[in-house]
C-alpha cells in the first residue's frame, strides 16, 4: 500500500518483524486465542504440546474461537513433521553419514575433472546409492507421518467424542459453526473491499502518473516551441540588420 503510495524507504517505516522464538504450549493456546502466529521447531517435546493442545482443544474457550482450533490444530501438524524427521534422523544415522561423505567426495571429483565425471562409474555408483538412501529416507518419513497422524486423529476424535455425547455442548457447537460462517463471510466481504480500494489505489496512481508525463511532455514541447519562436525571430531581427 505504502509502495502504492509512492513512498520511499517503507522498511524503515515498517521493519520486518523479529523472528518467532519456540514457547510453551500455554503460551501457544493464549497465542492462537489472541489470532497470532506461533510454530513448532525442532528438539521441542513434540508430543506434550499436542497433548496439550489437544485438551484445550476440547474447552469451551477454544470452541468457541475457530480460528484458534485452525492455529493449534495446523501446530500440531508442524509438530508430527518434526517429529518424524528427527525420528528419520535417528533411524538413518549412518546412512545420512554416508550420504554426506559421498556428496563431498562427488564435489571434489567435480572440481577436479570438471562435468565429464557425470560419466566416471564410480561417480555413477555412488549418485545412485545416494538417490536409494534419500528415496528410503523419505518412505520411512512418510509411513511415521502416517502412524503419527493417526494417533492425533484417534486422540482429537475422542476430544470431539465428548461434545457429541453432550446435547447441550452438540447444539453450542452448532450455534458456533454457524458464528464461524458468519464471521468467515464478513471476513471475506471485507477482503473484497480492500482488494477494490487497493486496485483503486493502484489506478489513481497509474492514472497520476500518466497525467505528470503528459503534463512533462507537453512543457518539453510548449519549451521546444518557444525556442524555435524565439530563434526566428533572433534570425529575422539578424536579416533586417544585414539589410540595414
Amino acid at each position: 500500500m505504502y509502495e502504492a503510495l509512492g513512498v520511499k524507504d517503507v522498511d524503515i517505516l515498517l521493519p520486518p518483524p523479529a523472528p518467532m522464538q519456540p514457547m510453551d504450549p500455554a503460551s501457544e493456546n493464549i497465542m492462537g486465542l489472541a489470532g497470532k502466529k506461533f510454530q513448532a521447531f525442532p528438539k521441542q517435546d513434540h508430543q506434550a504440546h499436542m497433548r496439550a493442545h489437544l485438551q484445550f482443544m476440547g474447552t469451551t474457550m477454544a470452541r468457541n474461537n475457530p480460528k484458534a482450533l485452525m492455529k493449534l490444530q495446523t501446530n500440531c501438524m508442524e509438530h508430527i513433521n518434526l517429529m518424524a524427521g528427527e525420528q528419520v534422523e535417528v533411524e538413518f544415522a549412518k546412512e545420512m553419514q554416508q550420504m554426506q561423505q559421498m556428496s563431498q567426495m562427488m564435489q571434489q571429483m567435480m572440481q577436479e575433472q570438471g562435468p565429464q565425471v557425470q560419466q566416471n562409474p564410480q561417480f555413477m555408483q555412488m549418485q545412485k546409492q545416494g538417490e536409494m538412501m534419500k528415496v528410503s529416507i523419505e518412505a520411512r518419513k512418510s509411513q511415521l507421518i502416517a502412524e503419527f497422524m493417526d494417533d492425533y486423529a484417534k486422540a482429537e476424535k475422542e476430544i470431539l467424542n465428548q461434545v457429541d455425547n453432550d446435547p447441550i455442548l452438540k447444539l453450542k457447537d452448532r450455534e458456533i459453526d454457524l458464528k464461524a460462517r458468519d464471521q468467515q463471510s464478513k471476513e471475506e466481504q471485507a477482503e473484497d473491499k480492500l482488494n477494490l480500494e487497493r486496485a483503486k489505489m493502484l489506478q489513481n496512481r497509474d492514472l497520476t502518473e500518466t497525467k505528470i508525463q503528459e503534463n512533462d511532455k507537453h512543457q518539453k514541447l510548449r519549451a521546444s516551441v518557444s525556442l524555435a519562436k524565439s530563434g526566428i525571430q533572433n534570425m529575422q531581427a539578424t536579416i533586417k540588420e544585414q539589410g540595414n
